[in-house]
Formats: structure tokens, C-alpha cells, sequence
């Protein structure tokens, strides 16, 4: 007896006690993975080799392209919100923050403004304004930005608004002030 012919024989054993239908499964599976077996180098190896690599270079330059466009249209888009410098100014001077004002100096210690750089402005201008369109609405005649509850109401809705900021912001440096200072109760000092 020859050991190949048992193993043969095993082999053809298990394919003879297949249904039609578990046959054609099993046939189908192995013509898959076999070709996924040659298919998968061959792409791998199209990234690494020859055409497949300047078609792979290509590809990932014209996606750097298409990055760098979108980049572009995102500051395009931010660059014009449609309000200009001077108007942004006119409204921060007129009706103010909705929070309370803190007093920070410059390095030259020079305090406003007029001192400030644009982008700076510009980014203050959204976070006094974030709401801007919901309250103001653009005067089609003049190009300005008014109230739309009237200028007086906005003012003393902002005035309202800065005033609970300072009353939260008292509360909040009194309560670090105490943490720092005594913790809380005892007065930081014990007899010994």
C-alpha cells in the first residue's frame, strides 16, 4: 500500500459524500479565495512598482489638491461674512459686550481697540455678537446693522446681560478666593 493513495482516497471520500449543492459551494469558495490570492498581490504590488506607482502618485497629489482647494474656500468663506471692518467696530463702540468688561492691558499697556490687531477685532466682534443675525438685521439703505427690537431695547438687553455676568463672576472670584486663601472655613490659622 501506498500512503498517497489513502490520502487520495480520503480526499475523494469527502467529495463523494457532498450533496450537488454543498459541492458547488465548496467550488465557489475555493475559486474565491484563490483569486483573492492572486488579485490582492497584484494590487499591492501596483502601489509599489512601475505605472501602478505614478497612477498612485498622481492620485494622492490630486487629492493633496483638492485638501489645499478646500482649505482655500474655508478662509475665502470666513474672510467674507459679509460685515465689514468698520461696521464691526461702530457696533462694539455703540452697543458693547453681552458680558462684563474686564480690563486687560496690551503689552505696550496701552488699553482698546484701536490698538488691537484686525483678526483680533474680528474674533472679539463674533463673541460679542454670536447671535448676530437673530438681533440685528441690515439697514438695505445705509448698509448699517440695527436692532431689531429698536435701539434702546438692545441697549438695555446688553446692559442686563453684562450685569448677571458680573453678579456670576463676583460669586465666582469670591468662591476662588476662598479656596485659596482658607479653604474653606477654618481661617487658615490653628493655635498650636
Amino acid at each position: 500500500n501506498n500512503p498517497t493513495d489513502d490520502s487520495t482516497a480520503g480526499i475523494l471520500s469527502i467529495f463523494s459524500n457532498l450533496t450537488p449543492l454543498n459541492y458547488l459551494l465548496f467550488l465557489t469558495c475555493s475559486l474565491i479565495l484563490f483569486l483573492g490570492y492572486l488579485i490582492l498581490p497584484m494590487g499591492i504590488r501596483a502601489q509599489y512598482c512601475g505605472a501602478g506607482r505614478r497612477r498612485y502618485r498622481r492620485q494622492g497629489a490630486i487629492r493633496k489638491r483638492v485638501q489645499q482647494h478646500h482649505r482655500q474656500q474655508q478662509q475665502q468663506q470666513k474672510q467674507e461674512r459679509g460685515i465689514p471692518f468698520g461696521e464691526m467696530r461702530r457696533l462694539m463702540e455703540v452697543y458693547g459686550s453681552t458680558k462684563c468688561l474686564r480690563k486687560r492691558q496690551s503689552a505696550n499697556g496701552k488699553i482698546g481697540p484701536e490698538n488691537a490687531k484686525k483678526d483680533s477685532v474680528k474674533r472679539k466682534f463674533y463673541r460679542w455678537f454670536p447671535d448676530l443675525e437673530e438681533r440685528f438685521a441690515k439697514d438695505v439703505k445705509t448698509g448699517m446693522y440695527v436692532p431689531k427690537v429698536g435701539h434702546e431695547l438692545e441697549m438695555q438687553y446688553r446692559e442686563e446681560m453684562r450685569k448677571k455676568d458680573g453678579e456670576v463672576l463676583t460669586k465666582k472670584r469670591a468662591k476662588c478666593r476662598k479656596q485659596r486663601l482658607g479653604g474653606g472655613g477654618g481661617g487658615g490659622i490653628s493655635a498650636a
